[in-house]
């Protein structure tokens, strides 16, 4: 528990061209660029970012959950309308059926004004 490796996951879909994965290096740059000062900032290194490419989102977390055999995984909850239930795949739901790592939702903040 103690000096945990913290992994941010980002699950890209439908990058099946040289171009789309060449720009997710591109925003993985960027991102990386970002995580290092939130690493100098809060003085914590273990902090990593990847992008996993897969078409299910949920798949492609369970996979990487199980390539890193992590010990918790923590999820934001989006606040969605009624509507947008009907037609969203929850991958949440999903998450929770797996029962071999727990899942924390965190519910999403709506920002401040």
């Amino acid at each position: 528990i103690f000096y945990s490796e913290i992994n941010l996951i980002h699950v890209e879909k439908h990058a099946k061209s040289a171009e789309a994965i060449q720009r997710i290096h591109e925003i993985s740059e960027d991102t990386r660029s970002y995580l290092s000062s939130i690493r100098e900032s809060c003085d914590y290194s273990k902090i990593n970012y990847t992008t996993v490419l897969s078409d299910d989102t949920a798949e492609g977390l369970l996979k990487f959950i199980k390539g890193t055999q992590a010990d918790l995984l923590a999820v934001l909850k989006c606040h969605r309308n009624w509507i947008e239930n009907i037609f969203h795949k929850s991958v949440i739901k999903e998450l929770i059926g797996e029962k071999d790592t727990p899942v924390l939702i965190i519910p999403k903040r709506e920002k401040y004004s």
